[in-house]
């Protein structure tokens, strides 16, 4: 199957790496769906598949599902250089102040008498001045 399969990656989409084997005994992939982002946010298609993920995982006999292919979420901050040091900021100034609302620490472990979870805080973005010092 592996053979047969990889003999046609190079018919996939663009971007698309290609398919995944999972060589683990014991799982079978009964059906396979494959979303597409026409009218939506890669955000709003992920929001959706983790909604489809969590219904499916609802029904008794399935016991695992998988998402394969995501995409990692990427912020990508523009500016100019010329603005930041019209106002005496540098560029270490930006980054360390990104940084620090966008940490992610250990908060604990919620236990119930079936999961153990992990509770981590994290900082969201938001809009903030940078005082130059």
């Amino acid at each position: 199957m592996r053979k047969k399969i990889g003999g046609h990656s190079a018919d996939s989409a663009a971007g698309y790496p290609g398919p995944v084997f999972n060589d683990e005994f014991g799982d079978v992939y009964a059906v396979i769906y494959g979303f597409t982002t026409d009218g939506f946010t890669y955000r709003e298609l992920r929001d959706r598949v983790e909604s489809v993920r969590s219904e499916l995982l609802r029904v008794r006999e399935c016991r695992k599902v998988d998402l394969i292919g995501v995409q990692n979420e990427v912020v990508y901050v523009d500016f100019s250089t010329r603005e930041l040091a019209g106002r005496g900021i540098n560029t270490d100034q930006l980054a360390e102040s990104l940084r620090a609302q966008n940490a992610v620490n250990a908060s604990g472990v919620l236990e119930t008498s079936r999961d153990r979870v992990a509770v981590r805080v994290s900082g969201q973005l938001k809009r903030s001045r940078i005082s130059s010092s």
